[in-house]
């Protein structure tokens, strides 16, 4: 986390007044596997955020857990432009719970470095999901996702509702949405999921 890479992220940040995520390989000292890390890069603050991921992509004939050491935290959040913010990497959004407890816990917008894998209906996994944590969350998904050959791409902007604001396809580019704190309270208002669930966690179960 102190090597080139994360400097020159530092760099890039400060030079273009932007907040980066990015992932990237972190070594482990001592051991062979290495782990699959999401850092966040303020413009003012430096390297924020390193969210190492939990969640390991053994599925569909993979064993990534052969290469890489499983992080043990919990999702953190981040104060971004005035959104908390919480950052999970690629396979992680297929664990719902994982997600929801970030946003029972105060998340806003949901970023999602990935370099999701190609191959039967991981495209449609990949879009269906973005939008289904954005709509259960009634927050903002922002899911970034690698293009070339063997990856899906399909970067895309999601509001509160599950409406894509901004999509990219296969293509790399440049995705631009609006996210805003009116959008964001207007579909909370409407589809109170979060305070609802945080409501059932403080009622105690009844007993029989």
């Amino acid at each position: 986390l102190d090597g080139p890479f994360v400097t020159h992220l530092v760099k890039l940040a400060s030079r273009l007044d932007v907040v980066v995520v990015a992932g990237m390989f972190e070594a482990i000292a001592g051991d062979h596997r290495i782990h699959n890390t999401a850092v966040v890069v303020d413009r003012r603050r430096g390297l924020a955020l390193a969210h190492r991921k939990r969640h390991l992509y053994d599925a569909f004939g993979e064993r990534e857990s052969d290469r890489f050491q499983a992080g043990t935290e919990d999702v953190a959040l981040i104060d971004i432009d005035g959104f908390s913010t919480a950052v999970v990497v690629c396979y992680e959004l297929r664990f719902p719970a994982f997600i929801q407890d970030a946003a029972d816990r105060g998340a806003e917008l949901l970023l999602v470095p990935a370099a999701w894998v190609a191959g039967p209906l991981k495209e449609e996994h990949w879009t269906l999901m973005v939008r289904a944590r954005a709509i259960e969350n009634t927050m903002y998904v922002a899911g970034a996702g690698e293009t070339g050959a063997g990856f899906c791409g399909r970067s895309m902007i999601v509001d509160p509702l599950g409406v894509v604001e901004a999509g990219l396809g296969e293509a790399a580019g440049v995705a631009v949405g609006d996210v805003t704190k009116e959008r964001l309270a207007s579909a909370r208002a409407r589809l109170p999921l979060v305070e609802q669930r945080r409501a059932a966690a403080r009622t105690p179960a009844a007993k029989s």
